[in-house]
C-alpha cells in the first residue's frame, strides 16, 4: 500500500495516494514511510490532517528535525505559538536556511513576547533574503515594539531612500522618528502614508496623536 501511494503521488493522483497511505497505516499506524508519504501530500496545502501524522512520526523518531519544523509551521499557522516555538527550537539547524520557517518562528516569538529572540530571527531572515523588503519591515516592527527606535530607523532608512509607495513602511518609520524626537520627519512621512492610503483610519489617529504631543 505504501509503494502504491508513492507511485500514485508521483503520478499526481494525490487523492488516490492518500487513500493508499491510509490503507497502509490501517495495518501499521506508526509505519514511518507511509506517515511521511502522506505528510508530504498534506503539508504543502497546510492541511490540518498532517498534524497527528507528524506527532506519530516524532513519537517513533523524536530527533526528526524536519518533522519538528513541519509541525512547528502548522502549529504556528493555527495560532498555537507556544507549541510551535518548542518544535522550532528542536529544528534549529534545519530552519536556519528556510525563510518561510523563520518568518513563522519570528511571528510566534512576537506573539509570545519574546522580542529579543524575534529580533535575532528576523535579522537572520534579512541576511538570508536581502533583496526582499518584507523581512526588513518585520524586523523594524519588532524593533519598534521593543522600543529600539534608533535600530529600527537604521533598518528603515534604506527603504526610504527611494520613492517609497508602501504606506505601512512610511507609517512605521513615522512612528520611529517621532519616538526619537524628529517630529517634522514623522509628520512628513505620515502625510505621505495618508495620501497613499486615505481610507486607513489608523494613520489619522497617529497624526492626531502627534499633534496632541
Amino acid at each position: 500500500w505504501t509503494l502504491e501511494g508513492i507511485v500514485l503521488s508521483i503520478k499526481g493522483s494525490n487523492h488516490d495516494a492518500l487513500n493508499a497511505f491510509d490503507s497502509a497505516l490501517s495495518f501499521s499506524p506508526n509505519y514511518t514511510a507511509a506517515l511521511k508519504g502522506e505528510v508530504q501530500l498534506l503539508f504543502p496545502t497546510q492541511d490540518k490532517r498532517a498534524l497527528p501524522l507528524l506527532k506519530r512520526i516524532l513519537k517513533v523518531d523524536p530527533g526528526d528535525e524536519t518533522a519538528h519544523e513541519m509541525l512547528a509551521i502548522l502549529e504556528g499557522r493555527q495560532g498555537n505559538c507556544l507549541a510551535a516555538n518548542e518544535h522550532f527550537l528542536l529544528s534549529t539547524e534545519v530552519i536556519f536556511n528556510h525563510p518561510y520557517s523563520l518568518e513563522v518562528y519570528g511571528y510566534c516569538l512576537v506573539q509570545t513576547r519574546q522580542y529579543q529572540k524575534a529580533i535575532s530571527i528576523f535579522e537572520r531572515l534579512v541576511t538570508l533574503v536581502p533583496e526582499q523588503t518584507y523581512p526588513k519591515y518585520d524586523l523594524a516592527v519588532v524593533l519598534v515594539g521593543a522600543k529600539q527606535h534608533e535600530a529600527a530607523l537604521k533598518v528603515l532608512e534604506p527603504l526610504l531612500a527611494t520613492d517609497q509607495s508602501d504606506s505601512d513602511i512610511l507609517s512605521l518609520a513615522s512612528e520611529a522618528f517621532e519616538a526619537v524626537g524628529n517630529t517634522p520627519k514623522a509628520v512628513s512621512l505620515l502625510r505621505q502614508a495618508i495620501v497613499l492610503s486615505p481610507a486607513n483610519a489608523n494613520y489619522y489617529i497617529a497624526f492626531a496623536a502627534i499633534c496632541l504631543d
